[in-house]
């Protein structure tokens, strides 16, 4: 595994379609969940790399370009989707720690936010997650398309084990004011698409 750094130019991308927010925010580039159905695989393209999942870049001037952008006169304290392309909660961030800071920043700016994560490093912050709930709008979501865990070490075998995710939803219902949720996708056909995958999903998130 290989870490990098990377300047960043800006912190958010602005979104286009019907998403239900307007910017995205990613922190790293390059994810070692390794999940074999990955999308965003193509972007290290623009890198000049072709090892998304064992060269990760770090942003390491994320901080400063994040609040240049919020503490705007003109920024209008929309929802910024955070790790849309690349999980925010990968291992990296136990070491480095960036998340905390960002999470800081949001409180600060009073910004609402979306994560999406495969991983219980996200319990870590619980307390600011709490702070920032109480204050604006916080959704937190697990991508969970198995209840199947041999299946899951397979086809994500980087990511945090299934009854940990739905653990991290559990933690954040019980403790912060955030609203939860679970990410069934993709349905991959033939893996993860029959009726008692599906429904076993359901109970799991019901209980």
């Amino acid at each position: 595994m290989k870490y990098q750094e990377l300047e960043a130019k800006s912190a958010l991308n602005k979104v286009k379609g019907r998403f239900p927010f307007k910017w995205d925010l990613n922190i790293y580039r390059g994810c070692e969940h390794g999940c074999i159905y990955c999308y965003a695989i193509y972007s290290h393209k623009y890198l000049n790399d072709c090892d998304y999942f064992e060269t990760i870049y770090y942003k390491k001037n994320i901080l400063s370009c994040l609040e240049k952008k919020l503490s705007s006169p003109t920024w209008k304290h929309e929802i910024i989707n955070i790790g849309g392309v690349c999980d925010s909660y990968q291992p990296l961030e136990e070491k480095l720690q960036l998340m905390p800071e960002i999470l800081k920043l949001m409180i600060k700016y009073k910004t609402p936010i979306i994560i999406s994560t495969k991983s219980s490093l996200i319990l870590r912050d619980l307390d600011l997650i709490n702070e920032l709930s109480k204050i604006t709008y916080v959704n937190i979501a697990c991508t969970i398309i198995t209840v199947d865990d041999k299946l899951r070490s397979i086809i994500e075998p980087g990511s945090s084990s299934i009854i940990n995710r739905f653990r991290v939803i559990d933690q954040i219902k019980k403790h912060t004011n955030a609203s939860t949720g679970i990410h069934i996708m993709p349905i991959i056909p033939y893996l993860t698409d029959h009726p008692g995958n599906i429904n076993g999903l359901y109970k799991m998130a019901k209980k």
